[in-house]
C-alpha cells in the first residue's frame, strides 16, 4: 500500500515534461516533497551526460542535498539577545543501525531530522548557539538512550559543560537492540556560573506517561523555572507553542 502511495504521489508531482528520462524512480521520489523549484534543481544536478551514463548524483546523494536544502529553509533564524537559560529538543537523525527501528524511523515521519554534526554546527545569519548564551547559562537538552554520546559532543559545542541529567520515565517502553526502553535523558549542562536557585530541589526521576511521539510533558517546564526561576529563557527546536 505504501508503494502505491509513492507512486501516487511521484506521478501527482511531476508532469511528463519535468520528468527525467535518464533518472530512475528512486530520484524522483527522493525530491517529491521539495518545493517546484527545489525538484527541477536538483534533478538537473542529479542528470547525466548521456543517456547510457550514470547519473551524476546518486538517489542517497540527492536525498542528502534535499535534506540540506530543508534544513536551511525551515531552520529559524537565532536571536540577537543573549539567554540565561536554553532548552532544546533536537530533531536528532539516527545512525543507520538505528534508523529502522522503532526509535529512529518514527522520528523520520513526524519532521525534518538533524545529523548531530548540524546540530553542533548551528549557525544562522551568523550566529551560534554559543553566542546567544549568556556568560552565566544553563542548558537543557533532550536525548535519546542511543544518542547520549552526540548529545555530549553538542553540549560541548555549544559551549557548555555536562553537570548531571534527569530521567523522563515515560511508562510505556519500546523494545530496543539490548533492552526495553522506556525513558529519555534532560541533560543539564552549564556555562561560567549558572546554579540552580537556593533553596530548589527536584527529584532526578520524572515519571509521566507519554502520549503523541516526541512531546514532552509539561511537567518538565515547570521543573526548569523551579529550579531557575530567572531567565531569560529560550526554547530551540520548538514543536509546539506555549504561553
Amino acid at each position: 500500500y505504501k508503494t502505491l502511495q509513492d507512486y501516487k504521489l511521484v506521478a501527482q508531482k511531476f508532469q511528463l515534461s519535468e520528468r527525467s528520462y535518464n533518472l530512475s524512480w528512486s530520484h524522483h521520489q527522493a525530491v517529491a516533497y521539495q518545493p517546484r523549484p527545489v525538484r527541477r534543481k536538483l534533478l538537473a544536478e542529479a542528470e547525466p551526460d548521456a543517456h547510457d551514463q550514470p547519473p551524476k548524483l546518486s538517489v542517497s546523494e540527492v536525498k542528502k542535498e534535499a535534506k540540506r536544502i530543508s534544513r536551511e529553509t525551515n531552520t529559524p533564524a537565532l536571536p540577537t539577545d543573549k539567554y540565561r537559560v536554553i532548552y532544546a529538543d533536537p530533531p536528532w537523525e539516527y545512525n543507520d543501525e538505528r534508523a529502522g527501528t522503532s526509535a529512529g524511523g518514527s522520528a523520520a515521519a513526524q519532521y525534518e531530522l538533524m545529523p548531530t554534526d548540524c546540530i553542533a554546527a548551528l549557525c544562522t545569519n551568523g550566529r551560534t548557539i554559543r553566542d546567544i548564551a549568556a556568560k552565566d547559562s544553563v542548558l537543557f537538552l533532550w536525548s535519546t538512550v542511543p544518542l547520549l554520546p552526540d548529545a555530549l559532543r553538542v553540549i560541548a559545542a555549544w559551549g557548555f559543560k555536562y553537570k548531571t541529567y534527569f530521567v523522563w520515565d515515560k511508562v510505556l517502553q519500546y523494545v530496543g537492540s539490548y533492552s526495553g526502553v522506556r525513558h529519555e535523558s534532560l541533560i543539564l549542562a552549564t556555562r561560567g556560573s549558572c546554579t540552580p536557585n537556593e533553596g530548589s530541589f527536584s527529584d532526578s526521576v520524572v515519571q509521566i506517561k507519554r502520549t503523541v511521539h516526541s512531546k514532552k510533558p509539561e511537567e518538565f517546564y515547570e521543573l526548569i523555572e523551579s529550579l531557575y526561576p530567572d531567565g531569560p529563557y529560550i526554547e530551540l527546536f520548538a514543536r509546539n507553542t506555549r504561553d
